[in-house]
């Protein structure tokens, strides 16, 4: 059991690369919202997110 583990333990763990995510607080706002992120280094990622405010601003 223990040589099952440890073998089990010696394997590189393999990162996601991309990723899709939302904001819930965004949804309770009825705001539609999506964001992408991906690795580029391995410690530093890039964002991209965006949301759509369906309502018109009251200043036009």
């Amino acid at each position: 059991m223990f040589t099952i583990l440890v073998g089990g333990l010696s394997w590189a763990a393999v990162a996601q690369n991309v990723s899709l995510k939302t904001n819930l607080l965004y949804w309770s706002t009825v705001t539609p919202n999506l964001g992408l992120e991906a690795s580029i280094a391995r410690k530093h990622t890039v964002q991209l997110f965006y949301g759509l405010n369906p309502w018109e601003s009251s200043g036009g």
